[in-house]
């Protein structure tokens, strides 16, 4: 984990293996549609607590993959993401992680 510059995953428990990235490595938080009752501010304020941070919630209906009936707080949905947005959100937490690097070695 010291390794990497970006850690990218959806909210949830594994998520937290970005408490181990390096200062200047970035975690991405990913959240499902309408996830109303997640911990996703929970975890996003733990990790932001170690170093750089981004989130991104899916906001487009049409890609939630979860059962409002049976799932009412899309705590367990699935969800498709946006290509260009995760391309937008992956350059945006290279450059993050990439100028934090080289601010360290100055």
């Amino acid at each position: 984990m010291l390794q990497f510059t970006v850690l990218v995953g959806m909210n949830g428990a594994g998520l937290m293996n970005g408490i181990y990235l390096s200062q200047g490595g970035v975690a991405v938080q990913l959240a499902p549609y309408n996830a109303t009752q997640l911990n996703v501010r929970e975890f996003g304020n733990i990790l932001k607590s170690r170093g750089p941070y981004l989130e991104w919630r899916n906001k487009h209906e049409a890609k939630n993959r979860g059962n409002s009936e049976r799932d009412p707080y899309n705590s367990q949905a699935d969800t498709e993401v946006e290509v260009n947005e995760f391309v937008e959100l992956i350059r945006q937490a290279l450059r993050l992680g990439i100028n934090r690097k080289l601010q360290k070695e100055l």
